[in-house]
């Protein structure tokens, strides 16, 4: 059984249209979708409710707010099913979604899995898409940089999260970026990660999002969980990029932020042994992105 986990709270907006994307999907097996109402004082818990009569694989559970981090907790630990993936209250997702990432955990060797995504606006319609490592070296070099994929397209197995007494919010120190300090928390207990090759979530991005509201602390916080992770790894972060045969536009930028983690955690002097694995252009490139991207978030 896969379970599927959505904590909300004061989600009127797009809640709905949420819902009715996670409880469509073409999914054979059986599948439940828990739903936390963190203390929503808006009709979140009326428009949940009225979800009720026909899908009897909802189930909706009601209390004073707690926040993010142990709703999650909670929803995991509810949870009946094997299989465990998020979904957040103002996204949507394709209807094969359940069923592409419930094979590729079941078929293949890996412990969790995300997908492409798409970013859409505040009115559903797409303004890009994104597209993530497939490749597991690549995976890894993403997280010594960031996520390797987006939070709520995420899907794992519940059998792991037990094995490893994993939860979220373990280290107050990243309490804005839960999400990637748990997927470190995943890669150094030993799991096993991959993407689907497919776009099968909408990421939507609004002002009252937190991701919106709180984006320079989430910044700082991964700079720091970044240069942690990755100088706990940083003989395989060396290996790796020793390694890597970086193909596409994807993999190269991929791989030059992995550059950045290895220099921040050994020094600058180690950026010349990367150097001949990619041309000038691609360096200048990237060095051009970093200073725009200083630039623009100056007050």
């Amino acid at each position: 059984m896969i379970s599927v986990i959505l904590p909300v709270f004061n989600g009127e907006d797009y809640l709905r249209a949420s819902l009715e994307s996670v409880l469509n999907q073409d999914i054979p097996d059986d599948y439940e979708v828990l739903v936390m109402n963190d203390g929503s004082t808006d009709g979140t818990l009326d428009i949940l409710n009225a979800f009720l009569p026909d899908h009897p694989e909802l189930r909706i559970f009601s209390r004073e707010n707690r926040g993010l981090v142990e709703s999650l907790n909670e929803l995991v630990k509810l949870a009946k099913g094997d299989f465990i993936a998020r979904m957040d209250a103002d996204d949507l997702c394709s209807p094969e979604r359940l069923r592409l990432q419930w094979e590729c955990l079941r078929e293949g060797s890996a412990d969790i899995c995300g997908s492409h995504f798409s970013t859409i606006k505040k009115n559903g319609a797409s303004t890009c898409s994104s597209l993530v490592p497939l490749k597991e070296e690549f995976i890894f070099l993403s997280l010594c940089h960031s996520v390797p994929f987006v939070h709520g397209s995420v899907m794992f197995k519940k059998s792991f999260w037990l094995e490893n007494n994993l939860r979220y919010g373990v280290d107050q120190a990243f309490a804005a970026i839960e999400d990637y300090c748990l997927w470190t928390d995943f890669f150094n207990a030993g799991a096993r990660f991959a993407n689907v090759d497919r776009v099968l979530y909408r990421y939507r991005e609004h002002s009252e999002s937190f991701s919106m509201t709180k984006s320079k602390l989430m910044e700082e916080e991964r700079k720091a969980l970044s240069l942690q992770f990755s100088g706990k790894n940083i003989l395989k972060l060396k290996e790796v990029l020793l390694k890597a045969r970086p193909l596409n536009v994807n993999e190269k930028f991929i791989y030059m932020n992995a550059v950045l983690s290895y220099v921040r955690a050994t020094g600058l002097a180690t950026f010349f042994i990367f150097l001949g694995k990619l041309g000038p252009h691609w360096w200048l490139r990237w060095g051009m992105g970093l200073l725009k991207k200083a630039y623009l978030s100056k007050p």
